[in-house]
């Protein structure tokens, strides 16, 4: 097999990656924008030891699968690669390649179910990231996605994952930045000034905050030049925001927050590092406020600009029931429809919420009023790693005794914080910092002291009766898997956007914890991303 070369496939199914997957002569080709079921003329792009890339020329016959995609744009966009396949089977592929990883990459057999369909597969989405570049000659601005396996951006002006309203917005920054003579910034020449405009909607109140990403200005020094002041003398004035030196960037948000009433807030981060890293650690508040608010089953989530939360909120309350209703059944057991009450084995009806603990003697329930109070039974602790703002803690912690949140981004425990407090919380504790370090202090044993010529000190572990995992896409460390297995005295229940790596980390955690099944959710429609919730027993 030669680069160029053309060939006749038959596609067996979807990977990890979007591609669909087929084989000739022995040799395994992945061809993007396919679906099982395809069989495809195909070009050779490139050739390695065990397989090659190739890129669709002609379908021959296509699959009972696949659809007409409902974007213009979904052939050349980035955004979305499965917009062409059916929603059942982005369904049924998801599945199969979440077996798959935990077949070859962690080695074991494990029951996955049904994905969790979301509810909605347009107009989903409610963050939105939008790379920034100029046209060379007319220095028109261009914001979108980038086209798939390119850094060029495709000039989205509809996007039907998106509320309509970010479309509008994005158009009218793209038009006023140019009207106002700003720059874009530039990947190769590292010039220029705007490098994303971020999008944060709230699907409760239908309003948005707009984050405008830039490089750094030249500011110069604050008043004083940092020299000290005498003591009496009137302190120099505060420095002026980085913004102030920015004055057609602060029009510009100044008229984009004028021309939408449904930004609540303007703000502008500012990112020092030339990589893909989308935000820098500074954020100034320009207009409005800097949060929206998502209200979910009755909780109110407080959402800061830099702070992670689900971008399909809709899909995400699902999740976050189901990861409750994973807990309800770990610490306690269902009545059915009739259940027995009394020593005597007499009958009564009771409605289906009411719980008690499995393996409850029934002589040992009230006799007189046949009532059961849930408060009277012991209730878990909790620790929920990689918590973030604290989402799932805060549906579990009328379930739980306590709960230890642990989150090393600043933001997103400071909204935490606030959520506990909109929400009356009182027994959920975040501890801000790395999940490695804090971890490991949680196994106990002996720690260095700060100071070298003290003794060291000997803490005592903490175990949690269940530890939520909900890492980023890289999984977790080995040193924090560790941790886990020392801390986790029941259960574990594991998040995960990314199958590939919730397999290696299951392979290691499998050691000392039973696998019982895996409940994939789909909370990123068109694309073959996939979140899963992984349950998993002590031994």
């Amino acid at each position: 097999m030669e680069k160029n070369e053309i060939i006749e496939l038959n596609i067996e199914k979807l990977t990890y990656g979007g591609e669909g997957l087929g084989r000739i002569d022995g040799m395994t080709v992945f061809v993007p924008d396919t679906v099982a079921g395809d069989y495809i003329k195909a070009k050779i792009v490139s050739v390695k030891k065990n397989f090659a890339n190739a890129e669709i020329t002609e379908i021959i016959m296509p699959s009972e699968h696949r659809i007409k995609p409902f974007c213009p744009l979904a052939n050349a966009c980035g955004g979305c690669q499965w917009q062409h396949i059916n929603y059942e089977e982005q369904l049924r592929a998801k599945k199969q390649i979440i077996e798959e990883c935990m077949q070859k990459i962690a080695g074991i057999e494990v029951s996955v179910k049904d994905v969790l369909k979301s509810d909605e597969v347009k107009e989903y989405r409610c963050k939105v990231q939008y790379p920034v570049q100029q046209t060379k000659i007319s220095k028109r601005f261009l914001a979108g996605y980038y086209r798939k396996n390119t850094h060029d951006i495709v000039n989205i002006k509809f996007c039907p994952i998106q509320p309509s309203i970010i479309d509008e917005i994005a158009e009218y920054l793209r038009k006023k930045a140019q009207e106002l003579d700003l720059t874009a910034y530039n990947e190769k020449n590292k010039k220029g000034l705007i490098r994303h405009f971020v999008f944060r909607y709230s699907q409760t109140n239908k309003d948005l905050l707009l984050t405008i990403v830039v490089s750094p200005p030249p500011c110069p020094p604050p008043q004083g030049g940092g020299r000290m002041v005498a003591e009496g003398a009137a302190p120099p004035p505060p420095a002026p925001n980085k913004v102030d030196f920015l004055p057609e960037l602060k029009k510009l948000c100044a008229a984009v927050k004028n021309e939408f009433p449904a930004i609540s807030g303007v703000l502008v981060n500012y990112n020092t590092k030339h990589s893909n890293v989308i935000l820098g650690k500074e954020t100034e508040l320009i207009e409005g406020k800097d949060y929206i608010e998502e209200i979910l089953e009755g909780r109110t989530f407080h959402i800061s600009a830099e702070s992670f939360f689900q971008v399909n909120p809709l899909t995400a309350q699902k999740m976050f029931l189901e990861v409750r209703g994973i807990v309800e059944d770990k610490v306690s057991g269902y009545f059915s429809d009739t259940v027995i009450l009394s020593a005597s084995e007499e009958s009564v009806q009771h409605t289906k919420t009411a719980i008690i603990p499995n393996g409850t003697d029934p002589s040992a329930l009230p006799q007189d009023d046949k009532k059961i109070q849930h408060d009277n039974f012991e209730k878990p602790s909790i620790l929920d790693v990689y918590a973030g703002s604290g989402s799932f803690s805060m549906f579990l912690s009328d379930l739980a005794s306590n709960i230890t949140a642990v989150e090393e981004s600043e933001s997103s425990v400071n909204d935490g914080l606030e959520n506990l407090r909109l929400n009356k919380i009182e027994n959920i504790t975040f501890i801000q910092g790395n999940a490695d370090e804090v971890l490991k202090k949680m196994t106990g044993g002996e720690q260095k002291p700060e100071n070298e010529d003290e003794e060291p000190i000997i803490i005592e572990p903490q175990a949690f009766d269940i530890v939520i995992l909900d890492p980023p896409r890289r999984g977790c460390s080995e040193s924090v898997i560790e941790s886990i297995k020392k801390l986790a005295a029941k259960y574990i229940i594991y998040i995960s956007c990314n199958p590939s790596t919730l397999a290696r980390d299951v392979k290691l955690l499998s050691e000392d914890f039973i696998p019982e099944y895996i409940q994939p959710v789909d909370m990123f429609c068109h694309t073959y991303h996939v979140e899963s919730i992984l349950v998993l027993t002590k031994k």
